[in-house]
């Protein structure tokens, strides 16, 4: 691309995010209650994440105790 065609590419695209600037519609309390709700997603999933990461230490520490239960009777 030549001089002449990057700058009336970028004459365009200068105009085109121009027109889109306003392209949110939503008032600021509209916007206030999609980030709130994206928050409480993301503490939903962190909530969750930490209920199976402590079932997934529960079951292994029960199969810890059963191994090391059945080991201590072989090696008595």
């Amino acid at each position: 691309m030549g001089d002449k065609e990057l700058e009336r590419l970028a004459e365009l695209l200068a105009e085109k995010l121009k027109k889109d600037h306003d392209v949110c519609h939503f008032s600021y309390e509209e916007r206030m209650a999609v980030k709130n709700l994206i928050q409480t997603k993301k503490n939903a999933v962190r909530a969750l994440f930490l209920v199976f990461g402590a079932l997934v230490l529960w079951v292994l520490k029960d199969i810890y105790t059963y191994i090391k239960g059945h080991l201590s009777v072989i090696f008595r």
